[in-house]
């Protein structure tokens, strides 16, 4: 697949504008018609196919249009008025692949015609149970790739769920005891929402039926499920268990680990048991209700990925819906986001931002967060003790949302055109970025964000242009001036728009024609292109040999 040249694409747009001003000019020069109803303006477009229909479509309508041949699952880009573009990674996916073509992740909960729950659109085909009478039905289920899945099967009857949003909760699924089951882009979280204090701390036993993959228990307490080839397909990450009692930025104060444990019971079959820790549970000053929160999550094959540390924790928190940063309580907070650098490959980048939801603040107090490159990449093994090496400080931003309705929570933009400029050159597949807050021991600090876990996830967005390349399809329009005229030939040779990703199916060296443009001017051409010629004559032709001179 072939590049367009931004200047052919400019003397395409710039000939229909001046094609539009020379009948202009024409009409003026006849009777006046009778006038007729002012016809309404042609509805603006969205999206066009390709680079070029959406190039010219943008600089007619005076707006952004999308191209569509450029989607990919975590990035859309749209052609600009100006002639420039705009892409916007996500640090999620946001879409996925079906046989009818591409389909938007939507993790809105609805239910079925046979009562079943599931999310709008789901690339992984999560289903939630529906009301059951007897023991035995399945509660969850998710899938992990052809022919791989894993289904969490209800030991209790379950009730008619009630749906708000991604979340389906059946109260009293064991006296006391509410199941609350949150849709996740790569899996779900299975909540246990104990409402009274219990006699005895409960253990939960759920029967696991696995097809191609086996659950493997690992030395952090968290359990993998691999496929034949021992390649992790998903996981349960390390579960959590926390009382009521918050602090006041609404985080949890009393917050513990959760003994999570496998049993094979035969293949395909496996006893998923859920163990809180009696002595914590049954404390005295524990305040209640208790949530005990095990999650389970699809693996992917994407470079994106996002976790936070804590200075006085030593567990995984990749799977948590938050990233963190700042002085919150006696601890240090600070976040890091992996991305895939193919988007900004070969870009000429003009400018880019990240763009982060926060959602907590410990007050309305403006604050400045620093982006810094990370030397290597963060993994589910980071800690606070194991933190990727920094680099240089790539962007900052002074801001405060979250904390009330003095300062709601929203997008902020963080500046990080340096960033995105070092990654449209870099060898490396993946970048690391850091989230540091500026002044560490500042308790006003402390900020908190939505991670890719979440349905606002983190989004790179950045405006850009294609270099230009010294070779034929990389020219942007040829001119030359013939025998003492100042007639000009323009000769734009066109070529399908170039891909981002790597599934484009188009050949390549493969040429649409020249467009030949003969201008009569009395001055030279601007080296800006056709926009800037006034009343030329225009000749379009086919292609084929370059047309004589008069």
């Amino acid at each position: 697949m072939r590049k367009v040249p931004r200047g052919a694409v400019a003397a395409i747009v710039s000939l229909a504008l001046l094609s539009v001003g020379i009948e202009a000019q024409q009409a003026d020069a006849l009777p006046a018609a009778d006038p007729k109803p002012t016809a309404a303006p042609p509805a603006k477009v969205a999206s066009r196919p390709d680079v070029v229909s959406a190039a010219v479509s943008a600089r007619s309508q005076g707006s952004r249009v999308e191209v569509e041949s450029m989607r990919t699952e975590t990035s859309s880009t749209w052609s600009n008025p100006d002639g420039t573009m705009t892409t916007e990674a996500h640090a999620a996916p946001i879409r996925f692949k079906t046989a009818a073509g591409w389909k938007d992740v939507d993790l809105t909960l609805q239910k079925g015609v046979d009562g079943s729950v599931a999310p709008r659109s789901h690339q992984h085909g999560l289903r939630l149970g529906k009301k059951a009478a007897a023991t035995g039905q399945v509660f969850a289920s998710a899938g992990s790739g052809p022919g791989r899945s894993v289904e969490w099967v209800s030991p209790w009857r379950l009730p008619e769920p009630s749906l708000d949003g991604t979340k389906a909760t059946y109260s009293d699924v064991q006296p006391g005891v509410d199941l609350v089951l949150d849709a996740r882009r790569n899996g779900f979280e299975n909540d246990f929402i104990v409402k009274q204090r219990p006699a005895v701390a409960p253990v939960w036993r759920i029967p696991l039926r696995t097809k191609g993959l086996t659950a493997k228990p690992q030395a952090d307490g968290s359990i993998q499920f691999v496929d034949a080839k021992n390649v992790v397909r998903s996981m349960i990450p390390v579960g959590f268990m926390w009382d009521s009692v918050t602090n006041p930025a609404g985080d949890p104060v009393n917050k513990a680990t959760v003994k999570v444990t496998v049993e094979q019971v035969t293949p395909g079959k496996a006893i998923l048991v859920i163990a809180p820790d009696a002595k914590w549970f049954l404390d005295p000053a524990r305040t209640f209700p208790v949530t005990v929160d095990p999650t389970y999550a699809s693996g992917s094959a994407y470079a994106n990925f996002d976790t936070f540390v804590q200075s006085d924790y030593t567990s995984d928190l990749s799977s948590a819906v938050e990233l963190r940063t700042g002085k919150n309580g006696t601890h240090t907070e600070r976040s890091f986001l992996n991305f895939s650098t193919a988007p900004f490959k070969g870009k000429d980048i003009i400018s880019s931002s990240l763009s982060i939801w926060q959602y907590g603040a410990s007050s309305c107090t403006p604050t400045t967060v620093y982006v810094r490159s990370t030397l290597t990449l963060a993994t589910t093994a980071t800690r606070w003790s194991n933190q990727p090496a920094l680099g240089s400080v790539y962007g900052q931003l002074s801001a405060a949302k979250g904390f009330s309705t003095a300062c709601p929570g929203g997008r902020i933009s963080i500046p990080i055109t340096p960033l995105a400029k070092a990654w449209s050159n870099a060898p490396y597949d993946v970048g690391g970025m850091a989230l540091i807050a500026a002044n560490e021991a500042d308790v006003n600090s402390w900020k908190r964000f939505y991670s890719t876990d979440d349905t606002k996830d983190p989004v790179i967005g950045f405006t850009w242009n294609r270099p230009p390349v010294g070779t034929r399809h990389g020219r942007t329009v040829r001119g030359r001036r013939l025998r003492g005229t100042r007639r000009h030939h323009l000769v734009a040779v066109l070529g399908e728009p170039d891909p981002v990703g790597p599934h484009q199916g188009h050949r390549p060296g493969r040429q649409h024609g020249q467009v030949h443009l003969r201008v009569l001017h009395r001055h030279r051409l601007h080296p800006e292109g056709l926009g800037h010629l006034h009343h030329p004559r225009l000749c379009l032709r086919h292609p084929g040999r370059l047309p004589p001179s008069n």
